[in-house]
């Protein structure tokens, strides 16, 4: 006799299995998207949008870059001209001579004044006591080159000068005649507009000749100054000069009356009055070869 399989009750545990179904389920799967897949649509591919600031500007040019105005947008940039060429400035630009060094201005002094032998060893008394001092007139002139002071400095010049004393006769002495030339150094003090001090020294030569006498005597001249320049006109290039000189003569032998005798040193003492013109500097001559002068004649 064989035994049939046990069956239970199928209808309430069919109901507990069906209502128990729903939460099995949830509980078994898991959370996935169960919405059907959308379609897929094939996608072209699109070219990325070109804008002034996603490429580097070259290393060559950095300073052309694309700026954005205020409302975000970029802002066109103009493109950059091209460099003028070497050939195309030479031809815009005339060529010019080279210009040489130009003339320093200058100074040319004229001034007359009183003479005084303030010192007077010349041959030249009539009485052996007292020794006479006479009193005569001086001549000067001098042209010099101003070598100092053109930017902001003290002005300084350098030249040469040429002076003449004469001391007439009295019934003391015989009548003297001087004449003195050499180098002159002159510097101003200061730079003022109007008036104008300076002081001046000069090395040089003098000779001397006494009336009556024959011969004359060739010195040494050492020669110190002090004055002042006042500036006059408009445009203030002439000045009223005013001077005081000192003049040193040492003179080791005058030849007369067939015998050398030592020691015919004389000083003069000069106080004058002139005028001081300032001649502005000048530039350079054009010096022309022959040959392109007979050009220019034929021509």
């Amino acid at each position: 006799m064989t035994r049939s399989p046990r069956r239970g009750p199928k209808a309430p545990l069919l109901l507990v299995l069906a209502g128990l179904s729903p939460a099995v389920a949830a509980a078994s799967v898991p959370a996935t998207d169960v919405r059907a897949p959308a379609a897929e649509v094939p996608v072209e591919p699109q070219a990325a949008p070109v804008t002034a600031t996603t490429s580097a500007p070259p290393a060559a040019t950095p300073e052309i870059q694309a700026t954005k105005s205020e409302a975000g947008e970029p802002a066109a940039v103009a493109a950059p001209s091209p460099a003028p060429s070497a050939t195309a400035s030479a031809e815009a630009t005339p060529t010019e001579e080279p210009r040489g060094m130009e003339v320093t201005p200058r100074q040319l002094i004229l001034s007359t004044g009183w003479s005084w032998l303030a010192v007077d060893d010349l041959p030249d008394a009539l009485v052996a006591e007292p020794r006479p001092h006479p009193h005569g007139v001086a001549l000067f002139t001098g042209y010099l080159w101003q070598v100092g002071g053109l930017g902001r400095r003290w002005p300084s010049w350098i030249g040469f000068h040429l002076g003449l004393d004469a001391f007439p006769a009295t019934a003391l002495s015989r009548r003297d005649l001087v004449l003195s030339y050499g180098l002159l150094v002159k510097h101003g003090l200061g730079r003022h507009h109007r008036v104008r001090p300076f002081l001046s020294y000069g090395l040089g030569a003098a000779q001397a000749w006494v009336k009556t006498i024959d011969g004359r005597g060739v010195s040494h001249q050492t020669r110190l100054s002090a004055g002042v320049d006042v500036r006059v006109g408009p445009e203030r290039k002439t000045a009223i000069s005013f001077e005081v000189a000192y003049k040193i003569q040492i003179l080791p032998t005058f030849r007369w009356g067939g015998a050398d005798i030592l020691k015919y040193n004389f000083h003069i003492l000069t106080v004058g009055v002139g005028a001081t013109f300032d001649l502005a500097a000048r530039g350079p001559r054009r010096r022309r070869a022959k040959g392109e002068r007979r050009r220019e004649q034929a021509g």
